[in-house]
């Protein structure tokens, strides 16, 4: 199968991306604030890793949580399918940094933006990789791909396949 995919990025391209992304990220942390940390499972929890290792950590404080995460299709639209009041209650007047692996459609980071906008200090979401350019301010995005394949490797699946890989293919 691998060989039937287009090779997007691979890892010295997704380091840098990470590494310039991490460097944004810095920028917005106050290094006073107590954050809490959202990581989207499955696909993000290699990004979240890199990311987090890339910033000077003694500069930040945060507490993460791992919150799985499916986005199922439903007619004509997608729902995400999570346990809302558990991240509610996580994020209650914190201020919240959420990490996904890519935003697509939107549905993710749009359901979660307007389900914790109004109960948090604050809302930041930071993406590996983005096919669209997002609706919403509050995100970073570390490389933006211009396809509208399904994507993979590094901490990506496909059929609960490829996530060890180090690069990241589009089938």
């Amino acid at each position: 199968m691998l060989e039937k995919a287009e090779k997007l990025l691979d890892c010295c391209e997704i380091k840098q991306a990470i590494y310039n992304c991490a460097k944004q990220l810095a920028k917005q942390i106050n290094p006073s604030k107590q954050y809490t940390v959202i990581v989207l499972m499955n696909g993000a929890f290699k990004f979240a890793a890199d990311l987090l290792s890339n910033i000077a950590l003694q500069q930040f404080n945060f507490e993460i949580h791992f919150v799985k995460t499916t986005r199922k299709q439903d007619a004509n639209k997608f729902i995400l399918e999570t346990d809302f009041e558990l991240l509610q209650q996580i994020c209650k007047n914190k201020d919240v940094i959420v990490i996904d692996d890519v935003y697509d459609s939107g549905t993710t980071i749009l359901t979660l933006n307007k389900q914790l906008k109004d109960i948090t200090k604050s809302l930041l979401f930071v993406v590996l990789l983005a096919k669209t350019k997002p609706v919403i301010d509050n995100i970073l995005v570390a490389q933006y791909v211009e396809t509208n394949k399904w994507l993979f490797g590094y901490g990506m699946d496909y059929e609960n396949k490829y996530r060890h890989l180090n690069s990241i293919y589009a089938i």
